[in-house]
Protein backbone atom coordinates (compact mmCIF):
# COMPACT_ATOMS: atom_id res chain seq x y z
CA UNK A 1 0.00 0.00 0.00
CA UNK A 2 1.27 3.29 -1.04
CA UNK A 3 0.98 5.49 2.27
CA UNK A 4 0.09 9.77 1.56
CA UNK A 5 2.54 11.58 3.73
CA UNK A 6 0.55 14.22 6.24
CA UNK A 7 -0.04 17.89 4.71
CA UNK A 8 2.37 19.93 4.66
CA UNK A 9 5.50 17.72 4.35
CA UNK A 10 7.41 17.22 1.14
CA UNK A 11 8.64 13.69 0.26
CA UNK A 12 12.13 13.16 -1.80
CA UNK A 13 12.02 12.95 -5.13
CA UNK A 14 13.02 9.33 -5.11
CA UNK A 15 9.84 8.49 -3.02
CA UNK A 16 7.53 10.71 -5.02
CA UNK A 17 9.03 8.46 -8.09
CA UNK A 18 8.50 5.55 -6.58
CA UNK A 19 4.70 6.15 -5.38
CA UNK A 20 3.87 7.00 -8.92
CA UNK A 21 5.56 3.63 -10.62
CA UNK A 22 3.41 1.78 -7.43
CA UNK A 23 0.52 3.39 -8.62
CA UNK A 24 1.24 2.77 -12.53
CA UNK A 25 1.84 -0.96 -11.81
CA UNK A 26 -1.46 -1.90 -9.81
CA UNK A 27 -3.63 0.49 -12.59
CA UNK A 28 -1.57 -2.23 -15.19
CA UNK A 29 -2.27 -4.82 -12.71
CA UNK A 30 -5.87 -3.94 -13.21
CA UNK A 31 -6.04 -3.34 -16.70
CA UNK A 32 -4.73 -6.56 -17.41
CA UNK A 33 -6.86 -8.16 -14.62
CA UNK A 34 -9.82 -6.55 -16.42
CA UNK A 35 -8.96 -7.89 -20.07
CA UNK A 36 -8.09 -11.59 -18.57
CA UNK A 37 -11.71 -11.35 -17.01
CA UNK A 38 -13.72 -10.17 -20.70
CA UNK A 39 -10.95 -12.59 -22.46
CA UNK A 40 -12.32 -15.21 -20.40
CA UNK A 41 -16.36 -13.93 -19.88
CA UNK A 42 -16.68 -13.46 -24.19
CA UNK A 43 -16.45 -17.34 -24.91
CA UNK A 44 -19.07 -17.51 -22.60
CA UNK A 45 -21.33 -14.89 -23.95
CA UNK A 46 -20.72 -16.14 -27.27
CA UNK A 47 -20.88 -19.74 -26.93
CA UNK A 48 -23.30 -20.07 -24.16
CA UNK A 49 -25.51 -17.07 -23.04
CA UNK A 50 -25.76 -15.17 -26.69
CA UNK A 51 -27.53 -18.34 -27.83
CA UNK A 52 -29.47 -18.80 -24.76
CA UNK A 53 -31.12 -15.71 -25.35
CA UNK A 54 -32.02 -16.04 -28.71
CA UNK A 55 -33.06 -19.38 -28.24
CA UNK A 56 -35.46 -18.15 -25.71
CA UNK A 57 -36.23 -15.39 -27.63
CA UNK A 58 -37.77 -17.69 -30.55
CA UNK A 59 -38.91 -19.86 -28.16
CA UNK A 60 -41.76 -17.77 -27.25
CA UNK A 61 -42.77 -17.66 -30.53
CA UNK A 62 -42.71 -21.50 -30.59
CA UNK A 63 -39.84 -21.63 -33.21
CA UNK A 64 -37.07 -24.08 -32.26
CA UNK A 65 -34.76 -25.74 -34.43
CA UNK A 66 -31.69 -28.70 -34.51
CA UNK A 67 -30.09 -28.56 -31.20
CA UNK A 68 -26.48 -27.28 -32.39
CA UNK A 69 -22.64 -28.62 -31.32
CA UNK A 70 -20.56 -26.75 -28.95
CA UNK A 71 -18.52 -25.20 -31.29
CA UNK A 72 -19.83 -26.40 -34.83
CA UNK A 73 -23.45 -25.69 -34.58
CA UNK A 74 -24.95 -27.41 -36.57
CA UNK A 75 -22.87 -27.17 -39.64
CA UNK A 76 -21.67 -31.04 -39.26
CA UNK A 77 -24.87 -32.31 -39.90
CA UNK A 78 -25.42 -29.81 -42.61
CA UNK A 79 -22.29 -30.71 -44.42
CA UNK A 80 -23.05 -34.48 -43.30
CA UNK A 81 -26.58 -34.11 -45.37
CA UNK A 82 -25.14 -32.08 -48.31
CA UNK A 83 -22.22 -34.53 -49.11
CA UNK A 84 -24.41 -37.74 -48.73
CA UNK A 85 -27.45 -35.76 -51.27
CA UNK A 86 -24.89 -34.95 -54.00
CA UNK A 87 -22.61 -38.24 -53.99
CA UNK A 88 -25.03 -39.77 -57.34
CA UNK A 89 -26.04 -37.54 -60.26
CA UNK A 90 -29.57 -36.41 -60.95
CA UNK A 91 -31.75 -38.85 -63.43
CA UNK A 92 -31.23 -36.82 -66.05
CA UNK A 93 -33.24 -33.86 -66.59
CA UNK A 94 -35.02 -33.75 -63.63
CA UNK A 95 -35.07 -30.15 -62.22
CA UNK A 96 -36.26 -31.18 -58.87
CA UNK A 97 -32.97 -29.99 -57.05
CA UNK A 98 -34.15 -28.76 -53.64
CA UNK A 99 -33.78 -32.10 -52.38
CA UNK A 100 -29.96 -32.26 -53.65
CA UNK A 101 -28.58 -29.01 -52.83
CA UNK A 102 -30.40 -28.06 -49.68
CA UNK A 103 -31.36 -31.50 -47.85
CA UNK A 104 -30.53 -29.38 -44.39
CA UNK A 105 -33.39 -27.10 -45.34
CA UNK A 106 -35.90 -30.04 -46.79
CA UNK A 107 -35.46 -32.30 -43.48
CA UNK A 108 -35.03 -29.72 -40.74
CA UNK A 109 -38.44 -28.60 -42.11
CA UNK A 110 -40.32 -31.39 -42.02
CA UNK A 111 -39.28 -31.94 -38.48
CA UNK A 112 -39.59 -28.01 -36.97
CA UNK A 113 -41.21 -25.93 -40.09
CA UNK A 114 -40.42 -23.94 -42.52
CA UNK A 115 -39.54 -21.38 -40.40
CA UNK A 116 -36.67 -22.56 -37.86
CA UNK A 117 -33.60 -21.82 -35.78
CA UNK A 118 -30.21 -23.18 -36.51
CA UNK A 119 -26.87 -22.74 -35.93
CA UNK A 120 -23.51 -21.62 -38.82
CA UNK A 121 -20.71 -22.18 -36.35
CA UNK A 122 -21.31 -19.56 -33.74
CA UNK A 123 -23.47 -17.72 -36.19
CA UNK A 124 -27.54 -17.87 -35.27
CA UNK A 125 -29.62 -18.17 -38.33
CA UNK A 126 -33.61 -18.19 -38.64
CA UNK A 127 -34.82 -19.62 -41.71
CA UNK A 128 -37.48 -17.95 -42.57
CA UNK A 129 -40.17 -18.78 -45.22
CA UNK A 130 -43.05 -16.45 -44.84
CA UNK A 131 -43.43 -14.12 -48.17
CA UNK A 132 -45.40 -11.51 -46.36
CA UNK A 133 -42.55 -11.50 -43.45
CA UNK A 134 -39.54 -11.06 -46.35
CA UNK A 135 -41.06 -8.76 -48.26
CA UNK A 136 -41.30 -6.53 -44.95
CA UNK A 137 -37.74 -7.50 -43.98
CA UNK A 138 -36.06 -6.99 -47.52
CA UNK A 139 -38.19 -3.57 -47.58
CA UNK A 140 -36.82 -0.11 -47.40
CA UNK A 141 -38.02 0.02 -43.61
CA UNK A 142 -35.56 -2.31 -42.58
CA UNK A 143 -32.59 -1.12 -44.92
CA UNK A 144 -30.03 -0.16 -42.49
CA UNK A 145 -31.15 -2.87 -39.66
CA UNK A 146 -30.36 -5.80 -41.97
CA UNK A 147 -26.76 -6.69 -43.61
CA UNK A 148 -24.09 -8.66 -44.27
CA UNK A 149 -22.38 -10.49 -41.40
CA UNK A 150 -19.13 -10.29 -40.13
CA UNK A 151 -19.00 -14.24 -41.14
CA UNK A 152 -20.07 -13.36 -44.85
CA UNK A 153 -18.00 -10.14 -45.08
CA UNK A 154 -14.93 -12.52 -43.41
CA UNK A 155 -15.39 -15.53 -46.25
CA UNK A 156 -15.34 -12.80 -49.17
CA UNK A 157 -12.94 -10.30 -48.17
CA UNK A 158 -9.78 -11.56 -50.62
CA UNK A 159 -11.79 -11.35 -54.09
CA UNK A 160 -14.57 -8.83 -53.35
CA UNK A 161 -13.51 -6.45 -50.43
CA UNK A 162 -15.96 -4.12 -49.21
CA UNK A 163 -17.55 -3.47 -52.15
CA UNK A 164 -21.41 -2.57 -52.33
CA UNK A 165 -22.08 -6.25 -52.25
CA UNK A 166 -20.95 -6.44 -48.33
CA UNK A 167 -21.72 -2.78 -47.39
CA UNK A 168 -23.90 -1.92 -44.55
CA UNK A 169 -25.38 1.19 -42.91
CA UNK A 170 -24.89 5.05 -44.33
CA UNK A 171 -21.62 3.05 -46.36
CA UNK A 172 -23.81 1.05 -48.23
CA UNK A 173 -26.58 3.93 -49.24
CA UNK A 174 -23.68 5.99 -50.43
CA UNK A 175 -21.88 3.01 -52.66
CA UNK A 176 -25.46 2.42 -53.87
CA UNK A 177 -25.92 6.08 -54.93
CA UNK A 178 -22.45 6.53 -56.31
CA UNK A 179 -22.60 2.31 -58.62
CA UNK A 180 -26.48 2.88 -59.47
CA UNK A 181 -25.96 5.66 -62.75
CA UNK A 182 -23.73 3.31 -64.13
CA UNK A 183 -26.37 0.67 -64.51
CA UNK A 184 -29.50 3.74 -65.81
CA UNK A 185 -30.58 2.55 -68.95
CA UNK A 186 -29.06 5.68 -71.05
CA UNK A 187 -25.79 4.13 -69.97
CA UNK A 188 -26.36 0.68 -70.60
CA UNK A 189 -26.92 1.43 -74.35
CA UNK A 190 -22.66 2.21 -74.53
CA UNK A 191 -22.31 -1.23 -73.60
CA UNK A 192 -24.11 -3.31 -76.25
CA UNK A 193 -21.18 -2.83 -78.76
CA UNK A 194 -18.65 -4.62 -76.48
CA UNK A 195 -21.09 -7.49 -75.95
CA UNK A 196 -22.12 -7.85 -79.78
CA UNK A 197 -18.16 -7.95 -80.38
CA UNK A 198 -17.40 -10.53 -78.16
CA UNK A 199 -19.92 -12.51 -78.85
CA UNK A 200 -19.25 -12.70 -82.83
CA UNK A 201 -16.10 -13.78 -81.55
CA UNK A 202 -17.79 -16.68 -80.30
CA UNK A 203 -19.58 -17.05 -82.91
CA UNK A 204 -16.81 -17.07 -85.57
CA UNK A 205 -15.00 -19.49 -83.85
CA UNK A 206 -17.81 -21.88 -83.80
CA UNK A 207 -17.78 -20.98 -87.22
CA UNK A 208 -14.44 -21.95 -88.35
CA UNK A 209 -14.86 -25.08 -86.51
CA UNK A 210 -17.52 -26.28 -88.53
CA UNK A 211 -15.97 -25.81 -92.05
CA UNK A 212 -14.92 -28.63 -91.67
CA UNK A 213 -17.35 -30.47 -89.90
CA UNK A 214 -21.83 -31.07 -89.49
CA UNK A 215 -21.51 -30.37 -86.48
CA UNK A 216 -19.31 -30.07 -83.06
CA UNK A 217 -19.16 -30.49 -79.49
CA UNK A 218 -18.84 -27.44 -77.44
CA UNK A 219 -18.50 -27.19 -73.57
CA UNK A 220 -20.83 -24.09 -72.80
CA UNK A 221 -20.41 -24.04 -69.38
CA UNK A 222 -16.44 -23.12 -70.02
CA UNK A 223 -17.67 -20.84 -73.04
CA UNK A 224 -20.06 -18.91 -71.38
CA UNK A 225 -17.29 -18.19 -68.64
CA UNK A 226 -14.77 -17.00 -71.01
CA UNK A 227 -17.15 -14.81 -73.06
CA UNK A 228 -18.65 -13.12 -69.79
CA UNK A 229 -14.90 -12.31 -68.74
CA UNK A 230 -14.63 -10.71 -72.14
CA UNK A 231 -17.47 -8.98 -71.63
CA UNK A 232 -16.70 -7.68 -67.85
CA UNK A 233 -13.56 -6.48 -68.75
CA UNK A 234 -14.71 -4.55 -71.67
CA UNK A 235 -17.46 -3.06 -70.52
CA UNK A 236 -15.43 -2.23 -67.36
CA UNK A 237 -12.07 -0.81 -68.38
CA UNK A 238 -12.48 -0.05 -71.87
CA UNK A 239 -9.26 0.36 -73.98
CA UNK A 240 -7.80 -1.02 -70.53
CA UNK A 241 -9.48 -4.20 -71.39
CA UNK A 242 -6.54 -6.42 -71.76
CA UNK A 243 -5.23 -5.79 -68.36
CA UNK A 244 -8.83 -6.39 -67.14
CA UNK A 245 -8.82 -9.39 -68.50
CA UNK A 246 -5.39 -10.05 -66.30
CA UNK A 247 -7.30 -9.20 -63.66
CA UNK A 248 -10.16 -11.17 -64.24
CA UNK A 249 -7.71 -14.76 -64.80
CA UNK A 250 -5.85 -13.49 -61.35
CA UNK A 251 -9.20 -12.81 -59.64
CA UNK A 252 -10.66 -15.80 -60.45
CA UNK A 253 -7.61 -17.92 -58.70
CA UNK A 254 -8.12 -15.69 -55.16
CA UNK A 255 -11.79 -16.80 -55.70
CA UNK A 256 -11.06 -20.80 -55.79
CA UNK A 257 -8.43 -20.48 -52.86
CA UNK A 258 -10.77 -18.01 -50.56
CA UNK A 259 -13.45 -21.01 -51.07
CA UNK A 260 -10.99 -22.70 -49.21
CA UNK A 261 -9.56 -20.30 -46.89
CA UNK A 262 -9.80 -22.84 -44.10
CA UNK A 263 -7.95 -25.36 -45.53
CA UNK A 264 -4.99 -23.29 -46.68
CA UNK A 265 -1.47 -24.38 -46.11
CA UNK A 266 1.20 -21.75 -45.71
CA UNK A 267 1.98 -21.24 -49.56
CA UNK A 268 -1.37 -21.13 -50.35
CA UNK A 269 -2.30 -18.55 -47.87
CA UNK A 270 0.75 -16.62 -49.06
CA UNK A 271 -0.06 -16.79 -52.42
CA UNK A 272 -3.67 -15.67 -51.66
CA UNK A 273 -1.62 -12.50 -50.06
CA UNK A 274 0.67 -11.98 -53.81
CA UNK A 275 -2.25 -12.51 -55.84
CA UNK A 276 -4.30 -9.91 -53.42
CA UNK A 277 -1.43 -7.37 -54.18
CA UNK A 278 -1.26 -8.12 -57.69
CA UNK A 279 -4.74 -7.58 -58.55
CA UNK A 280 -4.91 -4.35 -56.40
CA UNK A 281 -1.72 -2.96 -58.01
CA UNK A 282 -2.54 -3.55 -61.62
CA UNK A 283 -6.85 -1.90 -60.53
CA UNK A 284 -4.72 1.03 -59.20
CA UNK A 285 -2.36 1.27 -62.34
CA UNK A 286 -5.89 1.61 -64.77
CA UNK A 287 -7.50 3.97 -62.33
CA UNK A 288 -4.33 6.03 -62.05
CA UNK A 289 -3.65 6.28 -65.42
CA UNK A 290 -7.52 6.87 -66.41
CA UNK A 291 -7.33 9.69 -63.67
CA UNK A 292 -4.55 11.02 -64.71
CA UNK A 293 -5.23 11.47 -68.49
CA UNK A 294 -8.29 13.86 -67.13
CA UNK A 295 -6.42 15.54 -65.32
CA UNK A 296 -3.49 16.54 -67.97
CA UNK A 297 -6.51 17.47 -70.44
CA UNK A 298 -8.96 19.06 -68.70
CA UNK A 299 -11.79 20.40 -70.06
CA UNK A 300 -11.61 23.67 -71.75
CA UNK A 301 -15.41 24.51 -71.88
CA UNK A 302 -17.01 25.71 -68.54
CA UNK A 303 -20.05 24.26 -68.72
CA UNK A 304 -22.49 22.91 -65.50
CA UNK A 305 -20.23 20.18 -63.81
CA UNK A 306 -22.65 17.40 -63.72
CA UNK A 307 -22.86 17.38 -68.04
CA UNK A 308 -19.25 17.87 -68.15
CA UNK A 309 -17.95 15.07 -65.62
CA UNK A 310 -20.35 12.72 -67.21
CA UNK A 311 -18.25 12.02 -70.15
CA UNK A 312 -14.99 13.15 -69.14
CA UNK A 313 -13.90 9.69 -67.63
CA UNK A 314 -15.69 7.60 -70.53
CA UNK A 315 -18.43 5.25 -70.84
CA UNK A 316 -17.33 1.88 -69.07
CA UNK A 317 -18.07 1.07 -65.41
CA UNK A 318 -14.91 2.87 -64.07
CA UNK A 319 -14.99 5.69 -66.10
CA UNK A 320 -19.21 6.25 -65.09
CA UNK A 321 -18.26 5.48 -61.29
CA UNK A 322 -15.09 8.34 -61.30
CA UNK A 323 -17.91 10.40 -62.88
CA UNK A 324 -20.04 9.83 -60.39
CA UNK A 325 -17.74 10.45 -57.64
CA UNK A 326 -16.92 13.94 -58.89
CA UNK A 327 -20.14 14.86 -59.12
CA UNK A 328 -20.75 13.78 -55.45
CA UNK A 329 -17.92 15.64 -54.36
CA UNK A 330 -18.46 18.75 -56.88
CA UNK A 331 -22.07 19.09 -54.88
CA UNK A 332 -20.21 18.80 -51.44
CA UNK A 333 -18.00 21.55 -52.69
CA UNK A 334 -20.54 23.36 -53.32
CA UNK A 335 -23.23 23.20 -50.43
CA UNK A 336 -19.83 23.98 -48.20
CA UNK A 337 -18.94 27.46 -49.74
CA UNK A 338 -16.97 26.71 -53.13
CA UNK A 339 -19.23 27.77 -55.91
CA UNK A 340 -16.88 26.40 -58.50
CA UNK A 341 -16.01 23.37 -57.01
CA UNK A 342 -12.79 21.83 -58.24
CA UNK A 343 -11.11 21.18 -61.64
CA UNK A 344 -10.86 17.21 -61.15
CA UNK A 345 -10.89 14.52 -58.54
CA UNK A 346 -7.36 14.07 -58.24
CA UNK A 347 -6.94 17.89 -56.83
CA UNK A 348 -9.86 17.34 -54.37
CA UNK A 349 -8.31 14.30 -52.70
CA UNK A 350 -5.86 17.45 -50.73
CA UNK A 351 -8.67 19.45 -50.50
CA UNK A 352 -10.46 16.94 -48.19
CA UNK A 353 -7.46 16.69 -45.53
CA UNK A 354 -8.98 19.30 -43.33
CA UNK A 355 -12.13 18.42 -41.28
CA UNK A 356 -14.27 21.11 -42.63
CA UNK A 357 -17.93 19.81 -43.35
CA UNK A 358 -16.05 16.54 -42.05
CA UNK A 359 -20.45 15.26 -41.40
CA UNK A 360 -20.92 15.89 -44.83
CA UNK A 361 -18.15 15.29 -46.94
CA UNK A 362 -17.43 11.68 -44.76
CA UNK A 363 -20.05 10.12 -46.90
CA UNK A 364 -18.92 11.51 -50.29
CA UNK A 365 -15.36 10.30 -49.85
CA UNK A 366 -14.25 7.24 -52.19
CA UNK A 367 -10.85 5.91 -50.89
CA UNK A 368 -9.05 3.96 -54.05
CA UNK A 369 -9.56 0.91 -51.59
CA UNK A 370 -13.07 1.74 -52.19
CA UNK A 371 -13.28 1.78 -56.02
CA UNK A 372 -10.87 -1.08 -56.08
CA UNK A 373 -13.33 -3.18 -54.17
CA UNK A 374 -16.26 -1.85 -56.32
CA UNK A 375 -14.33 -2.59 -59.54
CA UNK A 376 -14.00 -6.15 -57.65
CA UNK A 377 -17.61 -6.72 -56.97
CA UNK A 378 -18.63 -6.09 -60.36
CA UNK A 379 -16.27 -8.59 -62.10
CA UNK A 380 -17.15 -10.96 -59.31
CA UNK A 381 -21.05 -10.56 -59.80
CA UNK A 382 -21.64 -9.57 -63.05
CA UNK A 383 -19.66 -12.67 -64.34
CA UNK A 384 -20.91 -15.10 -61.82
CA UNK A 385 -24.11 -13.91 -62.51
CA UNK A 386 -24.57 -13.73 -66.53
CA UNK A 387 -21.70 -16.76 -67.07
CA UNK A 388 -24.50 -18.93 -65.18
CA UNK A 389 -28.11 -17.81 -66.65
CA UNK A 390 -26.43 -18.53 -69.92
CA UNK A 391 -24.79 -22.06 -69.09
CA UNK A 392 -28.45 -23.23 -67.94
CA UNK A 393 -30.31 -21.23 -70.51
CA UNK A 394 -28.33 -22.95 -73.09
CA UNK A 395 -28.86 -26.92 -71.04
CA UNK A 396 -32.29 -25.43 -71.32
CA UNK A 397 -32.66 -24.97 -74.69
CA UNK A 398 -30.52 -27.60 -76.43
CA UNK A 399 -33.38 -30.03 -74.01
CA UNK A 400 -36.43 -28.21 -75.56
CA UNK A 401 -36.47 -27.88 -79.18
CA UNK A 402 -39.81 -26.24 -79.49
CA UNK A 403 -38.98 -23.40 -77.11
CA UNK A 404 -35.87 -23.05 -79.03
CA UNK A 405 -36.94 -22.78 -82.34
CA UNK A 406 -39.37 -20.11 -81.16
CA UNK A 407 -36.81 -18.42 -79.26
CA UNK A 408 -34.72 -18.30 -82.58
CA UNK A 409 -37.53 -17.19 -85.14
CA UNK A 410 -37.90 -14.30 -82.95
CA UNK A 411 -34.65 -13.17 -82.97
CA UNK A 412 -34.26 -13.69 -86.31
CA UNK A 413 -37.37 -11.28 -86.86
CA UNK A 414 -36.09 -8.46 -84.54
CA UNK A 415 -33.37 -8.62 -86.44
CA UNK A 416 -34.30 -8.65 -89.66
CA UNK A 417 -33.71 -4.85 -90.58
CA UNK A 418 -30.35 -4.56 -88.18
CA UNK A 419 -28.32 -6.76 -90.26
CA UNK A 420 -28.46 -9.53 -88.23
CA UNK A 421 -27.24 -7.52 -85.10
CA UNK A 422 -29.60 -6.60 -81.95
CA UNK A 423 -29.97 -3.30 -80.97
CA UNK A 424 -30.69 -2.05 -77.35
CA UNK A 425 -34.56 -0.46 -78.11
CA UNK A 426 -35.15 -4.12 -80.13
CA UNK A 427 -34.22 -6.20 -76.74
CA UNK A 428 -37.35 -5.64 -74.68
CA UNK A 429 -39.25 -6.63 -77.39
CA UNK A 430 -37.66 -10.80 -77.37
CA UNK A 431 -40.77 -11.49 -75.36
CA UNK A 432 -40.06 -15.14 -75.88
CA UNK A 433 -36.32 -15.12 -74.79
CA UNK A 434 -37.63 -12.79 -71.55
CA UNK A 435 -39.83 -15.70 -70.13
CA UNK A 436 -37.00 -17.95 -71.07
CA UNK A 437 -34.68 -16.48 -69.01
CA UNK A 438 -37.08 -16.08 -66.04
CA UNK A 439 -37.99 -19.74 -66.41
CA UNK A 440 -34.07 -20.29 -65.86
CA UNK A 441 -33.15 -17.87 -63.31
CA UNK A 442 -36.51 -19.33 -60.97
CA UNK A 443 -34.91 -23.07 -61.65
CA UNK A 444 -31.79 -22.37 -61.08
CA UNK A 445 -31.64 -19.17 -59.58
CA UNK A 446 -27.62 -17.87 -59.57
CA UNK A 447 -27.81 -17.45 -55.76
CA UNK A 448 -29.64 -20.44 -53.77
CA UNK A 449 -29.78 -18.45 -50.44
CA UNK A 450 -30.28 -14.68 -48.87
CA UNK A 451 -28.59 -14.31 -45.49
CA UNK A 452 -28.91 -10.85 -43.92
CA UNK A 453 -28.06 -10.07 -39.97
CA UNK A 454 -30.32 -8.41 -37.54
CA UNK A 455 -27.84 -4.76 -36.15
CA UNK A 456 -30.97 -4.08 -33.59
CA UNK A 457 -34.15 -5.69 -32.54
CA UNK A 458 -37.02 -6.08 -35.62
CA UNK A 459 -39.83 -6.84 -35.54
CA UNK A 460 -41.84 -8.18 -38.50
CA UNK A 461 -45.93 -8.58 -38.04
CA UNK A 462 -46.10 -10.89 -35.28
CA UNK A 463 -42.33 -12.39 -35.71
CA UNK A 464 -39.81 -10.57 -33.26
CA UNK A 465 -35.78 -10.74 -34.16
CA UNK A 466 -33.62 -10.57 -31.64
CA UNK A 467 -30.52 -8.19 -32.32
CA UNK A 468 -27.30 -10.60 -33.15
CA UNK A 469 -29.67 -13.27 -35.14
CA UNK A 470 -28.80 -13.53 -39.33
CA UNK A 471 -32.10 -14.36 -41.67
CA UNK A 472 -31.85 -17.11 -44.05
CA UNK A 473 -34.35 -17.09 -46.90
CA UNK A 474 -34.24 -20.49 -49.03
CA UNK A 475 -34.65 -18.67 -52.19
CA UNK A 476 -34.65 -22.20 -54.39
CA UNK A 477 -37.15 -23.71 -52.26
CA UNK A 478 -39.31 -20.84 -52.47
CA UNK A 479 -38.50 -20.70 -56.41
CA UNK A 480 -39.64 -24.75 -56.67
CA UNK A 481 -42.72 -24.49 -54.06
CA UNK A 482 -45.82 -26.69 -55.31
CA UNK A 483 -47.93 -24.51 -53.22
CA UNK A 484 -47.04 -21.03 -54.63
CA UNK A 485 -46.29 -21.91 -58.27
CA UNK A 486 -48.49 -25.08 -58.70
CA UNK A 487 -47.76 -29.01 -59.40
CA UNK A 488 -45.14 -28.15 -62.24
CA UNK A 489 -43.09 -26.21 -60.00
CA UNK A 490 -39.88 -28.81 -61.23
CA UNK A 491 -41.27 -28.13 -64.85
CA UNK A 492 -39.48 -26.02 -67.56
CA UNK A 493 -42.46 -24.37 -68.26
CA UNK A 494 -41.79 -20.62 -69.61
CA UNK A 495 -44.90 -19.45 -70.61
CA UNK A 496 -46.20 -18.99 -66.90
CA UNK A 497 -44.49 -15.82 -67.03
CA UNK A 498 -46.53 -14.65 -70.22
CA UNK A 499 -47.93 -12.25 -68.09
CA UNK A 500 -45.23 -10.50 -66.34
CA UNK A 501 -43.31 -11.86 -63.12
CA UNK A 502 -46.69 -10.73 -61.00
CA UNK A 503 -49.00 -12.90 -62.47
CA UNK A 504 -47.01 -16.02 -62.76
CA UNK A 505 -47.75 -17.49 -59.57
CA UNK A 506 -49.50 -16.55 -55.92
CA UNK A 507 -47.43 -14.47 -54.67
CA UNK A 508 -45.23 -11.46 -56.58
CA UNK A 509 -42.75 -12.31 -53.37
CA UNK A 510 -42.02 -16.25 -54.90
CA UNK A 511 -39.59 -14.85 -57.77
CA UNK A 512 -36.20 -13.60 -56.29
CA UNK A 513 -33.58 -14.41 -58.26
CA UNK A 514 -31.84 -10.25 -57.86
CA UNK A 515 -32.90 -10.07 -54.57
CA UNK A 516 -35.55 -7.97 -53.47
CA UNK A 517 -35.75 -3.97 -52.02
CA UNK A 518 -34.09 -1.39 -52.03
CA UNK A 519 -31.29 -4.08 -51.78
CA UNK A 520 -31.86 -5.92 -54.98
CA UNK A 521 -28.62 -6.52 -57.45
CA UNK A 522 -28.27 -3.51 -59.08
CA UNK A 523 -26.58 -4.51 -62.22
CA UNK A 524 -29.23 -6.93 -62.86
CA UNK A 525 -30.30 -4.87 -66.12
CA UNK A 526 -26.88 -5.13 -67.39
CA UNK A 527 -27.04 -9.13 -66.74
CA UNK A 528 -30.35 -9.36 -68.56
CA UNK A 529 -29.67 -7.39 -71.58
CA UNK A 530 -26.15 -9.32 -72.17
CA UNK A 531 -27.90 -12.51 -71.66
CA UNK A 532 -30.71 -11.46 -74.64
CA UNK A 533 -27.55 -10.25 -76.76
CA UNK A 534 -25.51 -13.27 -76.72
CA UNK A 535 -28.48 -15.65 -76.98
CA UNK A 536 -30.25 -13.57 -79.73
CA UNK A 537 -26.96 -13.47 -81.64
CA UNK A 538 -25.92 -17.19 -81.30
CA UNK A 539 -29.60 -18.66 -81.86
CA UNK A 540 -29.63 -16.90 -85.46
CA UNK A 541 -26.48 -18.66 -86.41
CA UNK A 542 -26.71 -21.99 -84.40
CA UNK A 543 -28.60 -25.10 -83.63
CA UNK A 544 -28.07 -26.42 -80.29
CA UNK A 545 -28.46 -30.08 -78.50
CA UNK A 546 -27.63 -31.82 -75.51
CA UNK A 547 -24.79 -34.03 -75.58
CA UNK A 548 -25.29 -37.91 -74.87
CA UNK A 549 -22.36 -37.17 -72.17
CA UNK A 550 -23.99 -34.47 -70.24
CA UNK A 551 -24.11 -35.28 -66.62
CA UNK A 552 -26.76 -33.55 -64.74
CA UNK A 553 -25.05 -32.43 -61.24
CA UNK A 554 -25.58 -29.14 -60.04
CA UNK A 555 -23.99 -28.28 -57.17
CA UNK A 556 -23.72 -25.27 -55.05
CA UNK A 557 -20.20 -23.45 -54.67
CA UNK A 558 -20.89 -20.26 -53.55
CA UNK A 559 -23.40 -20.12 -56.98
CA UNK A 560 -25.18 -22.60 -58.74
CA UNK A 561 -23.14 -24.26 -60.81
CA UNK A 562 -22.77 -27.14 -63.05
CA UNK A 563 -20.46 -29.98 -61.55
CA UNK A 564 -19.50 -31.50 -65.14
CA UNK A 565 -20.16 -28.46 -67.15
CA UNK A 566 -22.68 -28.34 -70.35
CA UNK A 567 -21.24 -30.12 -73.53
CA UNK A 568 -23.80 -29.10 -76.46
CA UNK A 569 -23.45 -30.57 -79.91
CA UNK A 570 -23.41 -27.27 -82.06
CA UNK A 571 -24.47 -27.19 -85.85
CA UNK A 572 -25.31 -24.62 -88.26
CA UNK A 573 -28.63 -22.99 -88.81
CA UNK A 574 -30.32 -24.28 -92.47
CA UNK A 575 -29.28 -21.54 -95.06
CA UNK A 576 -32.71 -20.36 -95.88
CA UNK A 577 -33.40 -20.06 -91.97
CA UNK A 578 -30.39 -17.03 -92.53
CA UNK A 579 -32.03 -15.79 -95.25
CA UNK A 580 -34.54 -13.77 -93.54
CA UNK A 581 -32.10 -11.67 -91.79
Amino acid sequence: MVRCPPVGLRLPAAEIVFAAASMAAVLAGAVVAASACLLLFYPFWDRWWRPWQIKRCLRRQGISGPPPRLFSGNLHERNVLRRQATLSHMPYLSHDIVPRLLPDYVQWSKVYGKSFLFWWGAEPRLAVYDLDQIKELLSSKHVHMLGRSELQRRGVAHFIGQGLLMANGQAWSHQRRTVAPAFHSQNLKHQVSHMINCTMEVSQEWSRMLEMKDEIEVEVSDCMSHLAGEIIARTQFSNDYKKGKQIFIKLGELQRLSIKSSNLNHAQRQRVQHLKHQVESMFMEIITSRMSRVFLNPSTQEEKFNETVSSRYGHDFLGLVLAEIDICKQKAMVNLGHPHGCKNIIRRHHMFQNKTGEEELEERIYSSQHLMDECKTFFFTGHETTWLLLTWTFMLLASYPSWQERAREEAIIAMKNTFGLPQFDMLSKLQVLDMILLETLRLYTPATILAREAFTDIKVGNLEIPKGLSVWVPVLAIHHDKDIWGEDANEFKPERFANGVSKSCKHPMAFMPFSFGPRNCVGQNFAMMEAKIVLSLLLSRFSFELSPSYIHAPICILTLQPKYGVPIIVRRIKSDTLSII
